[in-house]
């Protein structure tokens, strides 16, 4: 077992610090993978810290890797049974500053002072009105106010700082009787402030991520929609208006 250890941990690469994950309604990360598919697939899956056999956290994430190694054409068994250890390491570093955003917004209104009245002239064309009631009628007046409007505008600027917490996922398979390795996929991503999520919500997609490149050699960044891994059963791990 100091063996196997050993090959795992001497093959963690360093995380990369990318911007990538919940990029709007995709899941992004970066997954590197390495080695071959063996012909047989019987596994075991073991912690890489032998602490944490026990561990409720390592037995949730250890069942969404047998799901998809199942789902691959892997299937469970005894260790004294099993072709291949599989080894599962993960990590959470720490939270480091990478800028600022910086947030304006502009509001504007309208204010009107003053009114306008008026009065309108009549002209009376009965014959039967007396002297003082039609010189009324033909001296009424007209007054005007004028009306005067402002526009007000207000910008406000507001600044948060950002921050990413790397995180990554390691799996190692070891071939039971050989004792070497016969592939290893790493994958890489991170938290950010930006778009808080937990640990344990984007382990689920991360391993989806990586499903198709057990036991092969790949460098990329796969993604995975929204749709498609609700469809897989994964809930997604970021808030709806993200």
């Amino acid at each position: 077992m100091k063996a196997i250890k050993k090959i795992f941990f001497s093959s963690i690469c360093l995380v990369l610090l990318m911007g990538l994950s919940g990029c709007g309604s995709t899941f992004i990360c970066s997954v590197s993978s390495f080695g071959t598919t063996p012909l047989k697939k019987s596994y075991y899956v073991i912690p890489a810290d032998s602490t944490l056999t026990d561990d409720l956290a390592f037995n949730e994430y250890a069942n969404h890797l047998k799901k998809r190694l199942n789902e691959s054409g892997y299937n469970e068994t005894n260790p004294d049974k099993a072709d291949l250890c599989i080894v599962l390491a993960y990590f959470m570093g720490e939270e480091k500053y990478v800028g600022t955003t910086e947030t304006s917004s502009t509001s504007s209104y309208s204010e009107t002072k003053g009114k306008v009245s008026s009065t309108t002239h009549e002209t009376v064309k009965e014959r039967d009105f007396d002297f003082v009631s039609l010189l009324n009628a033909f001296t009424s007046t007209e007054t005007k106010a004028k009306a005067e409007t402002r526009s007000y505008s207000n910008r406000k600027t507001a600044y948060k700082a950002q921050y990413q917490t790397p995180i990554g996922v390691a799996i190692l398979a070891v071939d039971c009787y050989t004792k070497k390795p016969t592939w290893k996929v790493e994958i890489n991503d991170v938290i950010s402030s930006e778009s808080p999520t937990t640990f344990r919500a984007v382990m689920p997609w991360l391993l989806t991520c990586a499903q198709p490149y057990f036991g092969t050699n790949y460098e990329g960044r796969p993604t995975i929609t929204q749709e498609k891994g609700q469809k897989m059963g994964l809930v997604w791990p970021y808030p709806d208006s993200l």
